[in-house]
């Protein structure tokens, strides 16, 4: 399901590229980048705590 949901991220971005249609693109494309940097810094997150509560 994360996989799923980091391709979407990149067709979303890829998309826009193609169309660089105006500023408000531009705009929402870094909101993207943005969205989809704090998505994998949380799954890192969550991945390290699962394999925390496995350990211990």
């Amino acid at each position: 399901m994360f996989s799923m949901i980091e391709d979407d991220f990149d067709q979303y971005i890829k998309e826009l590229n193609e169309k660089k249609s105006s500023d408000f693109s531009e705009k929402f494309q870094n909101l993207l980048l943005f969205i989809k940097e704090k998505y994998l810094e949380d799954l890192k997150i969550s991945n390290e705590n699962i394999g925390k509560e496995k350990k211990g």
